[in-house]
């Protein structure tokens, strides 16, 4: 495409800026859903690709591509080898993987385990959350598969796609979802009220959305208190999802009705 050429021609004009200190010989790279240049220096070997299945902006399903022997979903791969052909460097752009021969070199579920769940374990050390996570990370998900979860992906828009997606089946073939919409990330100290009720995500209500143009029919939102201290469930008045309502205004007042609904229970009345 026309913009795929104008930043082909940037990179390449910024990095001819001094030819003379550093002579460089350009070659054309070719792949499927993939182009991009090798730059052959005195030591090194750089390899940049642009992936024609990705746009740049937002990661989607159909991104994913093999890229100079890298699986990624990345917009612009550039890799750096020695002359050995040892890899010294690798940039990954609006990437959520990055594997070769097997090997994970980038994960962004085991980067959000241990910026997330990892971060509340102070007693290890910084340097070794992302390290740990990557060996825990596997086991993770093949728990979650096994118990028929559905992940949640909250900052890689093509696997929270995905989510959407495989809920929306699993209510058409008769399965009720249990989520937990509460935004800890709304408090100072990013973990959720002791008392009462956080704040919701608003996103979860794209279900009634998603589910009504699928089947045709409104869903139920029910709101589930769980009371530690007394060791109970209770369940609240549910609301359904109206097609008919703007929908920006229909997700703030499923919201603000289910997060009330709770906070009336939390308080007993």
């Amino acid at each position: 495409s026309d913009g795929l050429k104008t930043r082909t021609h940037t990179l390449i004009h910024t990095l001819e800026l001094d030819p003379e200190d550093h002579p460089a010989a350009f070659h054309r790279l070719s792949g499927d859903n993939a182009d991009g240049v090798l730059i052959e220096e005195e030591d090194t070997v750089r390899e940049i690709w642009f992936n024609h299945l990705a746009d740049g902006h937002v990661m989607h399903d159909n991104s994913n591509n093999v890229i100079g022997g890298w699986d990624t979903d990345a917009y612009l791969l550039a890799v750096t080898r020695d002359k050995r052909e040892n890899t010294e460097r690798v940039l990954a752009m609006c990437a959520s993987y990055l594997r070769k021969d097997g090997k994970v070199y980038f994960s962004s579920f085991a980067k959000r385990t241990a910026e997330g769940a990892f971060t509340r374990f102070r007693f290890i050390p910084v340097k070794a959350r992302y390290w740990l996570a990557k060996r825990v990370a596997p086991f993770i998900s093949w728990c979650m598969r096994s118990l028929d979860s559905i992940p949640v992906y909250f900052q890689e828009p093509a696997k929270l796609r995905q989510t959407f997606r495989d809920s929306v089946n699993a209510m058409e073939a008769g399965d009720n979802i249990l989520l937990f919409p509460e935004n800890s990330d709304d408090t100072p100290d990013h973990r959720y009220v002791l008392n009462g009720v956080s704040h919701f995500f608003t996103g979860f209500t794209m279900l009634g959305t998603m589910y009504y143009h699928k089947t045709g029919k409104c869903c139920h939102f029910v709101p589930i208190y769980a009371n530690k201290q007394n060791r109970t469930l209770t369940f609240g008045h549910y609301t359904d999802f109206n097609p008919e309502e703007d929908p920006a205004l229909e997700r703030e007042r499923i919201c603000e009705t289910l997060r009330n609904e709770m906070l009336r229970i939390a308080q007993g009345k």
